[in-house]
């Protein structure tokens, strides 16, 4: 997803700089981070939260014929 979202905000927004922090897995300390992050305390432009660990199903293209 983090990727996504560079490739697409650099395409239309010139000198766009991506100051992302990734959540795997939610607990009690992801949570927190969560709402840290919405209070202004954990200063980044993006954050990609994943509820299972490594993403439902171990993330994307993870299935095999």
């Amino acid at each position: 997803m983090t990727d996504a979202v560079l490739a697409e905000a650099t395409a239309k927004i010139p000198g766009f700089k991506l100051d992302s922090k990734q959540i795997n897995g939610i607990d009690r300390k992801t949570c927190t981070m969560v709402k840290l992050h919405a209070s202004g305390k954990i200063p980044v432009n993006f954050l990609e939260v994943m509820a299972c660990p490594g993403g439902c199903q171990n993330g994307p293209c993870s299935l095999v014929k």
